[in-house]
């Protein structure tokens, strides 16, 4: 349906994101607009082997006026080595986050199916997630012939991930002025 184009930040709806915490460092973030009923997705943002300042400040450099931060339910979760979860840090660095409903995988996605054609998305800054979400698929039982019931946990999981949150809580993602603020973390660098 051609809305994978050129999509520009507008400076008058908020931004917000949603963010894949992976299993040990990877990260993935999606920066999202919605216009009336039009989701847009302006941005995608991935990376690991970085600590959570990085990606704070990959956001204020960004310089959009952000709207909510949206994580999942393991944001909350302890550090073993700090006693801090990483939902306490971000919010310490400037960030807090909503949390998505955990709910079963298979729910996500199917969420994420019917989004999807309704999603207009920046063809230059989302390419590595849509690259990532056409290559995302069910893990293949060897021994037993078939498909199992989860999906194969690899590089594309993280975009999917993030595209499945994002399908949770886009009602949630309001453009009232209560929702828009301009990012200024509490750190220096």
């Amino acid at each position: 349906q051609r809305h994978i184009t050129k999509v520009p930040y507008d400076p008058i709806i908020p931004v917000h994101t949603v963010w894949d915490l992976g299993i040990s460092d990877d990260m993935a973030i999606g920066f999202y607009q919605v216009s009336g009923l039009e989701p847009r997705m302006i941005d995608f943002y991935f990376s690991n082997g970085k600590p959570l300042d990085h990606y704070v400040q990959y956001l204020k450099e960004k310089g959009y006026n952000y709207g909510k931060h949206f994580a999942p339910h393991d944001i909350r979760v302890r550090e073993l080595a700090t006693g801090k979860s990483r939902y306490e840090i971000c919010q310490q660095l400037g960030v807090t986050f909503d949390i998505i409903p955990n709910l079963p995988v298979q729910d996500g996605i199917n969420a994420g199916r019917g989004i999807l054609g309704r999603l207009w998305a920046d063809e230059a800054k989302t390419a590595y997630f849509f690259d990532a979400l056409l290559q995302y698929k069910r893990e293949w039982d060897e021994p037993h012939g078939h498909f199992r019931d989860k999906p194969l946990h690899d590089w594309t999981s993280h975009a999917a991930d993030v595209h499945r949150y994002f399908s949770i809580v886009i009602d949630q993602m309001r453009n009232d002025s209560q929702t828009v603020k301009q990012f200024v973390p509490h750190f220096n660098y």
